[in-house]
C-alpha cells in the first residue's frame, strides 16, 4: 500500500509522523526529529493507549474531569515525588554545610 509506517509504528498517509520539527530560517531548512518513547508520556505511553482502548471516551471524559489522573496513570506523579524528595534533601544537605561553615 502507499502508506509507511509512523513514529509510533501506525501507518500513515504523509510518512513518518515526526516528533519534532526544528527549522532553520538561515537555510530555509527543516529538520524532522524522531526519539525513543518515554514510558511516563502523558499521550503515548502504553498505560495510556491501554486505557484508551479499554474505556474510550469514557476515559477521555474521566481525564478531563480530573487531569492528575495522567500523571497517576502513567507514573509521572511518583516521578514528580521522587524528584522533588532528593531536591528537597540536597537543599536539606547544603543548608547543614553553610550552618557548620558559618558556626566554624
Amino acid at each position: 500500500s502507499g502508506f509507511s509506517k509512523g513514529a509510533a509504528g501506525l501507518p500513515g498517509a504523509l510518512g513518518a509522523v515526526p516528533h519534532m520539527i526544528r527549522g532553520q530560517l538561515s537555510g530555509f531548512s527543516q529538520t524532522c526529529m524522531v526519539g525513543q518513547g518515554f514510558s511516563q508520556c502523558t499521550a503515548c505511553s502504553a498505560s495510556v493507549v491501554d486505557q484508551y482502548r479499554s474505556h474510550g471516551w469514557g476515559f477521555v471524559r474521566e481525564v478531563l474531569t480530573k487531569p492528575s489522573m495522567l500523571e497517576e496513570l502513567t507514573g509521572l506523579a511518583e516521578l514528580h515525588r521522587q524528584a522533588a524528595a532528593i531536591s528537597l534533601s540536597d537543599d536539606d544537605s547544603e543548608g547543614e554545610s553553610d550552618i557548620a561553615a558559618a558556626a566554624g
